[in-house]
């Protein structure tokens, strides 16, 4: 089984994907409008995988627990554990009603459609005997078809493909780190809508193509990619890594992340920068298409407070706690597809340009 990410890595990656998702409702609003759905993710997995293996099915006991469920009636810790993530599938469309171009970790979907599938976010409580020997002939069907050949070849390709992203990620950043130690990460995101004020985009639209709106994107983000890197012995562009991503409302992205080779640790501001005129040419703003600079404090500049001196989007491979900050660069770019991947299972991170290749 692939290594399971570490508590760092699990809040980066998980905190990413929140933004991605609900990035239509956090451009119109704010964070304070969308609830957390993402970080259950880590407690739906932890549960299949425990599932797996438990030998005996026990939810509610009659001795004092931590957990007290009703008066004289108390959880186990396994019982406390499933029955949070029972009572989150009613409030969690995320989990309980997934959008088609979303792919989840296997053992996430699997343990999700068979509580599903025996109703047990439905079924009354009251009988708790009754409730548990329902959750018993659950976790059974679960065990069941987790263990068929079809359900281990998608389990295998998934940890597969994420563990060739990892690799490709790895490789990238040992050249970059291999050119320089100073650098600046920067992103750019590429987006195309799927809906105009909710409704479908008509065919006779300005901004309609017959290509798909992952096609635009990609493309657009491949041109840009092009002229940033035609002038990389100006803007000081060192490598280009591009992601997939997609939010709950449809919108199609490609983030550019690019990283910036820096000779000295002085601040600059990123708008007086030669990538940012190069980048700036492409900025758009209308009801089909975007093209602006991320919003993210690891890889975009002036999102928050200056940290040493330095934007958080800074990395000086000699500057303390710099391995936690690049562990969570690589949590949120590589670690989010460990649990969700945008259409298909393949990895939503790609090498686009790296220092010895041009």
């Amino acid at each position: 089984m692939t290594k399971v990410l570490d508590k760092l890595e699990t809040q980066g990656s998980l905190a990413f994907l929140q933004d991605m998702l609900f990035a239509h409702i956090i451009e119109r609003f704010s964070r304070q409008h969308i609830s957390n759905h993402t970080c259950k993710l880590a407690s739906y997995y932890a549960l299949a995988t425990k599932l797996q293996t438990v030998k005996r099915t026990t939810i509610f006991t009659m001795k004092p627990t931590d957990y007290q469920y009703t008066p004289n009636l108390y959880l186990t810790t396994l019982g406390h554990e499933s029955m949070l993530l029972i009572q989150d599938i009613n409030f969690n469309t995320l989990i309980s009603q997934p959008p088609s171009f979303l792919c989840f970790h296997p053992m996430i979907s699997a343990v999700v459609q068979k509580m599903i599938a025996h109703h047990l976010p439905y079924r009354p409580t009251n009988n708790h005997v009754q409730y548990e020997s329902v959750i018993d002939q659950c976790i059974s069907d679960f065990k069941v078809s987790t263990t068929t050949r079809d359900f281990q070849s998608q389990l295998r390709n998934w940890n597969t493909r994420f563990k060739s992203g990892m690799r490709e990620y790895d490789s990238f950043m040992q050249k970059i780190q291999e050119t320089t130690d100073r650098f600046e990460v920067h992103s750019l995101i590429v987006q195309r809508r799927l809906k105009q004020n909710g409704q479908p985009l008509e065919f006779d639209d300005v901004g309609f193509t017959d290509q798909l709106n992952e096609e635009v994107v990609m493309e657009k983000a491949k041109s840009i990619t092009k002229a940033v890197w035609r002038n990389k012995s100006k803007n000081n562009v060192i490598g280009v890594l591009s992601k997939r991503e997609i939010d709950l409302a449809g919108t199609d992205t490609v983030r550019l992340i690019f990283f910036v080779k820096k000779e000295f640790s002085d601040w600059e501001h990123f708008h007086k920068t030669a990538l940012y005129r190069d980048l700036s040419t492409f900025f758009i703003d209308h009801h089909v298409d975007r093209i602006a600079l991320g919003r993210i404090s690891s890889m975009n500049a002036g999102i928050t407070s200056l940290f040493q001196q330095q934007e958080l989007n800074y990395y000086d491979l000699n500057q303390n706690y710099v391995g936690d900050r690049l562990k969570h660069l690589k949590a949120q770019l590589v670690g989010s597809d460990f649990w969700i991947r945008v259409r298909n299972k393949e990895s939503t991170i790609k090498v686009e340009r790296s220092p010895n290749l041009d």
